[in-house]
């Protein structure tokens, strides 16, 4: 075994002798190693609305991202974050999102509409994992 950084076996079997297809990570392999993250608010998204947040990134490549949306005032939804994208639909609520990036930009689209009439508020996650690899 070559001195490659870390490594993680799998059960019954030890990290110091076995072969790579037997551990669950090594570092001799590219890995997503480290994030920019951040969080915030969309507040009164209208009944049949839509929007984009748009986080500045300077990485000079389009990263491997991941988001998180939370309708913080809907009962149909629960308070819970889910992973985007996202697709819900039901007779009273429909709530569309995705996360997507550019060499410059990451960008969350939040579509909704509800039978109610009322606004939505959400909050969001994102992470943004800042080793380029072999891109």
């Amino acid at each position: 075994m070559g001195d490659y950084g870390f490594r993680i076996s799998k059960d019954e079997y030890d990290v110091k002798t076995c072969d790579d297809k037997n551990c669950v990570i090594t570092s001799k392999y590219n890995t997503l190693k480290g994030t920019l993250t951040g969080s915030g608010s969309i507040s009164n998204l209208a009944s049949e609305g839509n929007t984009t947040i748009t986080i500045n990134h300077s990485l000079g490549y389009i990263p491997f991202v991941k988001g998180f949306l939370n309708p913080t005032n809907s009962v149909d939804f629960g308070n819970v974050y889910y992973q985007l994208p996202i697709w819900i639909d039901d007779l009273t609520d429909h709530l569309y999102s995705r996360i997507y990036a550019t060499t410059t930009q990451v960008k969350i689209y939040v579509e909704q509409w509800n039978a109610d009439n009322n606004t939505r508020n959400y909050n969001y996650k994102y992470f943004i994992f800042i080793d380029k690899g072999k891109l």
